[in-house]
């Protein structure tokens, strides 16, 4: 019997790493905006460190962010993952995906408006001042980090990983208040080095602070470990440590 138990005890601390402890960690929190409510999930940190906005890729707030935002919490950062479609608004697939996300990319007003939002509602939430939010995002969430830098809020900083970065505004660029960080994979087929290269020459055009860093052999969705044919470890964790620092700058 007392063999048993050892096994059972053995088995159980096994199994501790697979479960997701630190979910319970994130609180879930909604805000409201031109009748629409958005969900996001949130977890307070120190008050001498800043709180960090984490949008989306295009699927929606899944385990990848809500994953992001623990680690980063450990760390001691304010998160909110936060939920930039609506309520109920999931994708069911990836052609659901790509008929939402357009939406936004052809809408760049709506797309500031909901990113403005989510960070009204962190601001609201942690009492913290936008100059003191950093906001980063994933593939589509890339391009939600960079629509709010372009709307001339003053945050600390804005970090795109793997972001989708054609503008159809460049000038907007201008409006730019707060340090960029662009990580980006060189064998990115979704988001060529064409595209890298123009928000280079506009941001050195309109004189602004900003670091691209581009990963070999790393795809679109390189950080993404739930996607083992897009994951690309060495990019992620060299990614991770580059953004780390841009916080503690």
């Amino acid at each position: 019997m007392k063999n048993k138990l050892y096994t059972f005890l053995f088995t159980a601390a096994l199994l501790l790493p697979v479960l997701n402890i630190n979910a319970a960690e994130l609180s879930p929190i909604e805000w409201n905006h031109k009748g629409t409510t958005f969900t996001g999930f949130y977890a307070a940190g120190e008050k001498s460190k800043p709180g960090i906005v984490i949008f989306h890729q295009w699927l929606g707030v899944s385990t990848h962010e809500k994953e992001i935002a623990s680690e980063l919490n450990k760390l001691g950062y304010t998160v909110l993952a936060a939920d930039l479609y609506g309520k109920g608004n999931i994708p069911a697939n990836r052609d659901d995906a790509k008929k939402i996300a357009g939406t936004f990319y052809a809408d760049r007003e709506k797309f500031r408006s909901h990113v403005s939002e989510a960070l009204k509602a962190l601001s609201k939430k942690s009492g913290k001042s936008s100059k003191d939010i950093y906001a980063i995002g994933y593939c589509f969430g890339g391009t939600a980090a960079l629509e709010l830098a372009r709307t001339g809020t003053q945050l600390a900083g804005f970090v795109s990983l793997h972001g989708g970065l054609a503008n159809p505004a460049p000038g907007d660029d201008a409006k730019i208040k707060g340090k960029i960080l662009i990580l980006h994979g060189a064998e990115d087929q979704s988001v060529p080095m064409t595209d890298v290269n123009l928000l280079i020459e506009s941001l050195k055009k309109q004189k602004k602070d900003f670091s691209v860093h581009i990963f070999a052999d790393a795809v679109h969705g390189f950080t993404h470990k739930h996607d083992q044919v897009r994951y690309n470890k060495k990019a992620d964790e060299r990614s991770w440590k580059i953004m780390l620092d841009f916080f503690k700058e």
